[in-house]
């Protein structure tokens, strides 16, 4: 894949355990349980098939970290989607660069994970900014993709680039409200290379149903992550596939005015 030569680290978390630890360690055990299996049974084949990929799992939190962006970002997504048919919201940040520990002495019982550098730090730095179910992309990985009429949304609306397939992930990303960051639309993703048989891809009034539902039996405390998510489905309805059907279109009509041109 075109953008599998990147390196990167995800750190996702899990929004909400505890609250069902409040209720119910056995309520809040089968969360987790869902987010581990759901998790596995999507990276699996990932996994054995790219030696470089290394995923963590702790408790409500996961970590990825390789080379092959394009490839982990639509797994990413495929988890995304996954957990939030069963009501679980993943909140996360993915950056430039490889998760790797140093090598230290240690002894039975006694584990020693002392991360290299700053990648750890920038990716749980970057996913502690936003509310809900968002998957943020720090700034530099994502300019290394973005073509660079494409780093402001106010470029992404006014340039056409028709070599970039219709399906690419890069027309997946937006920056965000505040400029800090960019955003991933893990809800536009494609079925077509997805490994299980269960369903990921979602049309709009499926995801709002989904978050209403959701609203209905999450405590108070989750109502800012569950309008923020509710805001990502809105842009994705009324801005992205608006802006990328218009562009579509002008440059078709653009097309068809060259030709005609010729022709008379």
């Amino acid at each position: 894949m075109k953008y599998d030569n990147c390196e990167f680290t995800f750190y996702g978390d899990l929004l909400g355990v505890s609250n069902y630890y409040k209720i119910s360690p056995d309520k809040a055990y089968s969360k987790l349980n869902t987010f581990y299996n759901k998790s596995f049974e999507i990276f699996k084949e990932l996994v054995d098939n790219d030696q470089e990929l290394k995923i963590f799992l702790f408790s409500d939190s996961i970590f990825v970290t390789g080379k092959k962006l394009e490839t982990a970002l639509k797994h990413i997504s495929y988890l995304y989607s996954t957990l939030f048919q069963n009501n679980l919201l993943l909140r996360g940040a993915i950056v430039k660069g490889l998760l790797e520990f140093q090598p230290r002495v240690e002894i039975k019982r006694f584990t020693k994970q002392l991360p290299k550098g700053d990648v750890l730090f920038r990716a749980v730095e970057l996913e502690k900014r936003s509310k809900g179910a968002r998957l943020l992309i720090e700034t530099k990985l994502a300019q290394q993709i973005l073509p660079k009429e494409w780093y402001t949304n106010e470029g992404y609306d006014s340039n056409i680039d028709r070599k970039i397939p219709e399906h690419s992930i890069v027309r997946k990303i937006k920056l965000t409200s505040d400029w800090s960051a960019y955003e991933y639309l893990w809800p536009l993703i494609e079925e077509d290379e997805y490994p299980l048989t269960n369903k990921v891809k979602m049309g709009y009034k499926e995801l709002i149903l989904i978050i209403e539902n959701l609203k209905s039996i999450s405590p108070k405390e989750a109502t800012a992550h569950i309008i923020e998510t509710k805001k990502m489905f809105q842009s994705i309805k009324f801005s992205l596939k608006y802006n990328y059907e218009r562009n579509y279109n002008k440059a078709l009509a653009e097309s068809l005015k060259e030709l005609q041109k010729k022709i008379t």
